[in-house]
């Protein structure tokens, strides 16, 4: 026979449960919001998000690869694998020397390996040939690389391949991240100085209007200086939207090796020493202008 638990014990239990399902509801909310910062930042703007963190165009192992995500990502945190990667990407099929430009064969025969392993790759006689032969670039996948930098190294919500609604500029923003509850805007480009023009630099401009980050970072993943093209192309965008006064009022100083500082809010950069060291000094400066 079952017994009955007294009315004081099934109102203990009951008040228990009720203070347990708020506390599970108020966890979600939190986690929600968090997911949802960087929304909640551009919904505070008047823009609404429609796109982001698409893998379709980026080159990634397939999700069944245990580690697989982390794994890239550690190889691809060194600038030999990434330049390695873009010749896989644009020659789609290969040999070892065809892809052996810039680092020596030894090292290439490690990172076919480890493509073979991450089922990116597959061996044809003496030849090599990239599995995802849709992708044509190398810049989806330095954003991804970017966003999880920030991630990782940065612990900061961080989106890339943000596509924005009603914005003046296209609304294409390659790399959004919340630092600290501060907007971080990144731009990432994957092609040599050589191959950057002046109206890239307007558009990095541009979407700055829009969206009014709390920093912005114009990133170039070349171990090139800055100083011989990319910066007179800054200074010469600035001349024309700003007039002769534009070195005076919006000045582009050097803060370190080839790392520049438009007024400690926008900054150019490149990949050298490294990425993480480079976008620590962008990151540093934004928080210690934030104190008294």
């Amino acid at each position: 026979m079952s017994r009955r638990l007294p009315d004081k014990r099934l109102a203990e239990i009951h008040k228990k449960l009720s203070s347990l399902n708020s506390a599970i509801e108020s966890i979600k909310n939190e986690l929600a919001f968090k997911r949802d910062t960087i929304r909640c930042m551009l919904h505070r703007r008047g823009y609404t998000v429609f796109r982001e963190n698409s893998r379709e165009n980026c080159i990634l192992p397939i999700k069944t690869i245990k580690n697989g995500d982390d794994r890239f990502y550690e190889s691809l945190k060194r600038y030999s694998f990434r330049i390695f990667l873009r010749d896989v990407i644009r020659l789609k099929k290969f040999t070892l020397k065809e892809v052996s430009r810039y680092s020596s064969e030894r090292t290439v025969r490690g990172y076919l390996k480890f493509l073979e392993e991450m089922r990116l790759v597959k061996v044809m006689g003496s030849r090599y040939s990239l599995i995802p032969d849709k992708i044509y670039s190398f810049g989806d996948t330095l954003e991804w690389l970017i966003a999880r930098i920030y991630k990782r190294e940065f612990y900061s919500e961080s989106s890339w391949g943000v596509k924005i609604k009603d914005t003046k500029a296209g609304g294409d923003f390659d790399v959004l991240s919340s630092v600290e509850g501060y907007l971080v805007y990144t731009e990432v480009k994957s092609s040599p100085p050589k191959h950057i023009e002046t109206e890239e630099i307007g558009a990095f401009l541009n979407r700055i209007l829009d969206i009014k980050p709390d920093l912005s970072i114009f990133l170039e993943d070349t171990e090139l200086r800055m100083k011989d093209k990319i910066v007179p192309m800054f200074e010469e965008e600035l001349k024309n939207r700003f007039g002769k006064n534009s070195p005076k009022k919006y000045p582009v100083k050097r803060v370190v090796n080839e790392i520049f500082s438009i007024n400690d809010t926008i900054f150019i950069i490149n990949s050298k020493p490294d990425l993480i060291s480079n976008i620590t000094v962008c990151i540093k400066t934004l928080l210690k202008g934030k104190c008294l």
